[in-house]
């Protein structure tokens, strides 16, 4: 957060900016105070912030549906700086998105087919992603790199998944989305690393990440398979994510995940 904009939230809501002060000044929230930005970049940065806040304000003061609270984790998403080169990832709504029944979780009874809400991808269009992604291509023509069935979003690895509902909506019905969600990319980056190089084999499949969105309720998870292959979601508490995202920053995390995932490194 920029040292002018941080001031201006003070003057704006006190009370408000004292729940954010608890996350500490070292925490990622604050940015350095020796930075210096020009005043356009401040008033460009506390529009975009002001018209995030009052449209949250609207859905949770009217009580309005999933929908409308889609368009505030949208705008989040969309002027938030993912890391140096943010670039790298696009958000994708897969609202209206089917799974592949193949990385389905299976049950006893039933095998679960829920949707998830918004992805973060990484863009073919970025070359660091192109070198990842275009030998496997090339290698295996019809070959999907994510766990969903559009023909898009099948050929791009999709690494962090949100699931939104309304103020006062059930978190269980959404932890239980976003865990299906990853369940699922857990199983198609299992697949993708028997396509891989043989020395990974062995080697842990890297983590999904995903937030849970009720109202102005976000949460961080990750997700991750045990030694025998079931699935492990944990929420991160505040304080230790903010760690997380700070250091390093999400894009090399996620980078990071999908040159393990096609076993490049």
């Amino acid at each position: 957060m920029a040292n002018l904009v941080q001031t201006r939230m003070r003057a704006a809501d006190p009370d408000q900016f004292e729940g954010i002060q608890a996350f500490g000044t070292s925490s990622c929230l604050f940015e350095d105070p020796s930075i210096v930005r020009p005043a356009s970049y401040t008033d460009a940065l506390w529009q975009t912030t002001d018209k995030i806040y009052n449209e949250a304000r609207r859905c949770y003061d009217n009580h309005l549906d999933e929908s409308a609270w889609m368009k505030v984790v949208n705008n989040v998403l969309e002027s938030a700086e993912l890391g140096q080169d943010s670039s790298m990832l696009r958000v994708h709504s897969i609202q209206t998105q089917s799974i592949d029944a193949a990385f389905l979780p299976k049950h006893a009874s039933q095998s679960f087919a829920k949707k998830a809400d918004l992805a973060l991808a990484f863009s073919s269009d970025h070359p660091a992603v192109a070198i990842a992604t275009e030998p496997v291509h090339k290698a295996h023509p019809d070959i999907s790199l994510s766990q969903m069935t559009d023909a898009y979003t099948s050929t791009v690895p999709l690494v962090c998944c949100l699931e939104v509902k309304e103020r006062g909506g059930d978190y269980n019905e959404a932890i239980t989305q976003l865990g299906i969600w990853c369940a699922a990319g857990l199983e198609r980056l299992r697949g993708l690393r028997a396509l891989g190089r043989n020395d990974q084999e062995d080697k842990e499949l890297p983590p999904f990440l995903g937030w849970t969105v009720v109202g102005h309720d976000w949460k961080f998870h990750i997700s991750w398979k045990d030694t025998d292959g079931n699935m492990v979601m944990f929420p991160f508490p505040s304080a230790l994510r903010s760690r997380i995202i700070e250091n390093p920053t999400l894009t090399s995390v996620l980078s990071h995940r999908l040159c393990l995932a096609l076993g490049v490194y």
